[in-house]
């Protein structure tokens, strides 16, 4: 009947397929990984490592203080040096 989509004329230019064109992969031997660099790239700057203190800061040396005058020994004194008072070491083993 030459009606419709089947008309002379009916049918519409298509445009060509749109063709999505893949980058060659590169050929790696198994086990091997790419060095390609893919999405976004900066470069940074890696600092030279900074040596550690040999003395430890003043917040980690423990230190012992008399229970009665406050005021510092060392440890395994049997007396503090400012008071005089008698120490007791057990608690510490």
């Amino acid at each position: 009947m030459g009606l419709g989509e089947f008309a002379e004329g009916a049918a519409v230019e298509t445009p060509p397929p749109i063709s999505l064109e893949t980058p060659p992969e590169p050929n790696l031997p198994p086990g091997e990984l790419s060095t390609e660099a893919i999405g976004v790239v900066t470069t940074v700057t890696v600092p030279e490592p900074v040596a550690a203190p040999e003395e430890e800061p003043p917040w980690l040396v423990r230190g012992y203080f008399c229970m009665n005058c406050k005021g510092k020994v060392t440890l395994g004194d049997p007396e503090c040096p400012t008071c005089e008072e008698s120490l007791n070491w057990s608690g510490l083993t």
